[in-house]
């Protein structure tokens, strides 16, 4: 075995809910996201990111995630609302705010769920790789670019691009770009991330000016449009499997003696 790509765990893989730093970290344990999984291969890959980016990606990605928004017409309308207000007016509507129409589906909030997630998060990633041995670090950022002359040198051969796309993981791909957070994030959100992600920034080498676009411009494609496509993929899925079920049930049923 060669390589394994490893990505910093994802709170969204949990349900959202309040909870500490030591509870998400006990949350990533229980999943069996460890370094053991990690050990039998002989290189590999720890991809990171800039958090603020990363951060709005996983926002968007909640809705197709949550059956209480994907399957409820009136919420997913609420969201897309905001969404489009947001698109309209980057500034007059705070990124916090789609956050907490989001999260509001499970009864959360922002200033109750966040902070424990994110800290969480980068204190797993921390130990994460001070444990890990034999790796290379890439960039999300360099990804996108194409700047790979590093890694290649680590695996020892050079890569070829390829726009292929599995369609398992089509609802995944969003902006394949970076820095949008410049033209998401408002003052107010400026205040509230800052103190949550300046370690990691600083610790991964990422730009420490929380500058934002003077101009701010969202496309609908990467915002709006893409949690609506998602989320219909979602629905679909979702009555196929009902259908799948409802269908197997009757066989059943049909089938058991009188």
């Amino acid at each position: 075995m060669l390589a394994k790509v490893i990505i910093p765990p994802n709170p969204n893989a949990f349900s959202i809910r309040s909870c500490s730093e030591t509870q998400f970290i006990q949350l990533i344990q229980k999943a069996e996201i460890g370094l053991s999984s990690f050990e039998t291969f002989d290189k590999k890959i720890l991809l990171i990111r800039d958090p603020r980016d990363w951060i709005i990606s996983g926002a968007l990605f909640l809705p197709q995630e949550y059956k209480e928004i994907y399957n409820d017409s009136e919420a997913t309308h609420n969201i897309l609302d905001l969404i489009h207000k947001k698109e309209l007016a980057p500034k007059t509507v705070s990124f916090i705010e789609i956050m907490n129409e989001i999260l509001s589906y499970s009864n959360n909030t922002v200033e109750d769920t966040i902070p424990g997630l994110i800290r969480g998060h980068h204190s797993y990633i921390f130990n994460f790789e001070k444990n890990l041995n034999n790796y290379v670090r890439w960039r999300y950022e360099d990804l996108v670019d194409n700047k790979s002359m590093e890694v290649e040198k680590y695996f020892g051969f050079k890569f070829t691009k390829s726009d292929k796309q599995d369609e398992r993981f089509k609802h995944v791909p969003r902006t394949k770009s970076y820095g949008n957070w410049r033209d998401w994030f408002t003052p107010s959100d400026i205040e509230f991330f800052k103190p949550l992600m300046s370690e990691y920034i600083e610790y991964y080498g990422y730009d420490k000016e929380w500058r934002l676009n003077l101009i701010q411009q969202i496309n609908p494609d990467h915002a709006s449009k893409y949690v609506e496509n998602t989320v219909n993929l979602r629905r679909k899925a979702f009555i196929s499997n009902v259908t799948k079920d409802e269908r197997n049930f009757k066989t059943i049923f049909q089938t058991l003696p009188i």
